[in-house]
């Protein structure tokens, strides 16, 4: 639970010999994984924007 300073990144940059393919894939990537919870929680909170069947969604607990 707890995080050492070791295993904290000090700065997000990319690393020497980082392709350029790689630091566009990361600029579309990394907006994407933030903004995933915010439109997930006005999605079930407030607007209701999608509309799932009760099968699916209880699909989704079945492992």
């Amino acid at each position: 639970m707890f995080l050492t300073v070791a295993f904290v990144p000090t700065k997000p940059e990319a690393q020497a010999g980082t392709k350029s393919w790689d630091k566009a894939l990361l600029a579309v990537i990394l907006p994407a994984m933030v903004a995933v919870l915010p439109v997930a929680a006005l999605d079930a909170g407030r607007f209701h924007w999608s509309a799932v069947p009760a099968w699916v969604l209880l699909s989704g607990y079945v492992d």
